[in-house]
């Protein structure tokens, strides 16, 4: 997320609640009330920050009230406008900028603002700079990353802390799906995303499904919803099923709790299971589930065409193998080229495949 309630580049959330209190924005708190939604829950989750590039500001209710104070703060310097009679939301938003241009340091932060449909748009000067912009109770603040420095802000959060596997965007573009299926080529790691480009589920073969299936890219799930302005399915996917131990649960014709389904045509349907897009949609009466393919073919996939729980479940078993290896290793002051020393390397390692074969 390009969120500006702080200028850590991750940080962990063990709760819904716990995020709202941080005060971050509206579209990063949907992501994670779709994670925190499903039942059972993750313990924890993470946000990720990228480097936002354009800072918005809009009024949380279009009613304006005379004497209302409008407070913005930016890194921890507050800016605030008094409504005055007649005023309306332009007019607010523009006294706004006009304390933020007054401020010779906060002006030199942002380049020509603009404001247009209800909106605030300050473009920051330098995209890597980091500062926090937080609103008060009556203005809303969100953000924008860059449209090309995906792999650039995704190695930055790994380098802060690796110890996450699954991934998602909480801003909807299939450039950055493009990027982040890229990225992700090269990581141990899946990545879920989702598109409401209707091209998807038409016969149209330079579609992001189309192009990604192309790839044969193996990490990348993609998910097909009418709804993706205003839902997150790929945050829930990961919600609902990284609770489930890796051998436990397939990735396909399990309920999402909080989710909206998506109704396609079979024609529609029949475009997306062949490109190996997977839906969120109602199954029968009172049913809806993740991952319904068609009588042709199955759902539950990587664009690849591989299913989502044999990747995941390979990188997990290749994660075990190589830590249980690496302990022998740690533990033994040294382990010996005889077969006293081989056998304790192969023992080990057939527990584990035979632990693996259990799950």
């Amino acid at each position: 997320s390009p969120t500006t309630a702080f200028t850590d580049r991750l940080r962990k959330y063990s709760s819904y609640s716990a995020a709202v209190s941080d005060g971050l924005d509206a579209q990063t708190l949907l992501a994670l009330s779709a994670i925190f939604s499903q039942t059972p829950r993750p313990k924890i989750a993470y946000v990720g920050r990228r480097d936002a590039a354009t800072i918005n500001v809009a009024l949380a209710s279009s009613t304006i009230v005379t004497g209302a104070v409008y407070t913005l703060s930016i890194n921890g310097e507050s800016v605030s406008y008094t409504a005055k009679d007649g005023d309306g939301v332009d007019e607010v938003l523009n006294g706004l900028n006009t304390a933020i241009q007054a401020d010779t340091t906060l002006k030199a932060m942002f380049g020509t603002p603009v404001v247009s449909d209800s909106n605030l748009s300050l473009p920051k000067t330098d995209a890597t700079a980091l500062f926090s912009v937080t609103g008060g109770s009556n203005l809303s603040v969100s953000a924008q990353g860059g449209t090309s420095n995906l792999a650039t802000d995704m190695e930055a959060i790994k380098a802060a802390d690796n110890t996450w596997y699954g991934w998602s965007l909480v801003e909807r573009s299939d450039s950055l799906i493009s990027q982040g299926a890229a990225w992700t080529e090269t990581q141990s790691k899946l990545f879920f995303a989702r598109t409401a480009t209707s091209s998807v589920w038409s016969s149209a073969t330079d579609d992001v499904a189309s192009q990604l299936k192309s790839q044969q890219y193996l990490r990348t799930v993609l998910i097909a919803d009418r709804n993706a302005a205003t839902q997150y399915p790929d945050a829930a996917t990961m919600g609902r099923f990284f609770t489930k131990d890796p051998g436990a649960t397939v990735f396909a014709l399990k309920s999402l709790a909080s989710m909206t389904p998506s109704a396609f045509s079979d024609t529609e349907k029949g475009y997306l299971i062949d490109k190996n897009v997977n839906t969120y949609e109602q199954y029968s009466d009172n049913t809806y589930l993740f991952g319904v393919g068609t009588e042709l073919k199955a759902s539950g996939r990587v664009t690849s065409g591989e299913w989502i729980d044999v990747v995941r479940d390979r990188d997990w078993m290749i994660n075990d193998i190589q830590t249980v290896i690496a302990s022998v290793l740690i533990r033994n002051d040294k382990v010996p080229y005889t077969n006293a020393g081989i056998a304790l390397i192969v023992n080990t390692l057939r527990a584990r495949l035979q632990n693996a074969q259990t799950q």
